[in-house]
């Protein structure tokens, strides 16, 4: 809707900007086809205002990426080594840089390049986290569980997945998180062998440990430097993943791990 109202007011910069947040919605929730499209559409709209700030919407690294997962990997190794070439160090040490990276992992790992890939992932992964870009940091790591499942790294797979349904429930970003969980149920495959402590990310061993210890939930988060409300909804992501219902479950279950 948003971007048919400014199309129809002639408003090019904020159909450009509805078009893209829509491209990114179809691409994140399966449907790269049509998100290539739309995501088309906006660089069209970009030429015909000459802009030049590569920076000013991330939707190349969304179309290359919609393009690749569409089967169309010559035309997104083709912008890609467009916008390597045109791209200056600020835009490529920026958030729109480490999507780039993103992007492109994708694109290798569709080509037979698994490796490459997932060192791609691990720098864009870090540059988000020292921009304090959670969100994307989250988008990275489910990515990366993308890659490793297809690897067949199981157990690497389900730690990248835990580690974005961690970032994005601290977060608060319920729609992210149910892709997250969606995805770790599939890689599970309903195998509840799996379950155990070894599925636990850094953070949650942390707040385990802590609580284990005796610690309150305020006294862990005075510890380990998180607000109250984050170590609650730790415990209660590593109670489901442990099924148990109580401390004392929560202690006996590492015991016999």
């Amino acid at each position: 809707m948003g971007a048919l109202v400014s199309r129809e007011a002639g408003d090019l910069v904020f159909t450009s900007r509805n078009l893209w947040a829509l491209g990114t919605v179809e691409l994140v929730t399966g449907r790269p086809a049509q998100a290539a499209a739309l995501l088309g559409q906006v660089a069209e709209l970009e030429r015909l205002q000459r802009v030049r700030d590569v920076t000013m919407l991330r939707w190349q690294p969304e179309l290359v990426e919609a393009l690749t997962l569409s089967g169309r990997h010559t035309e997104a190794e083709r912008i890609l080594e467009s916008l390597r070439r045109g791209a200056d160090g600020t835009a490529l040490g920026a958030g729109w840089g480490a999507s780039l990276d993103r992007s492109e992992a994708v694109h290798l790992a569709r080509t037979d390049r698994r490796h490459d890939a997932i060192d791609l992932l691990d720098r864009a992964t870090s540059r988000f986290a020292e921009l304090g870009l959670r969100l994307e940091q989250g988008r990275t790591q489910l990515t990366r569980g993308r890659v490793e499942r297809a690897r067949r790294r199981g157990a690497a797979a389900r730690r990248a997945v835990d580690e974005a349904a961690a970032l994005f429930e601290e977060a608060g970003a319920r729609p992210w998180l149910d892709l997250a969980l969606t995805f770790r149920r599939a890689t599970d495959g309903g195998d509840l062998s799996r379950r155990g402590p070894a599925t636990l990310t850094a953070t949650e061993r942390k707040v385990v440990e802590v609580v284990v210890a005796g610690a309150s939930n305020k006294e862990a988060a005075e510890r380990l430097f998180l607000s109250v409300k984050t170590v609650e909804a730790v415990l209660s992501r590593v109670y489901r993943k442990l099924d148990v219902r109580s401390r004392n479950q929560l202690a006996a279950a590492l015991r016999t791990s």
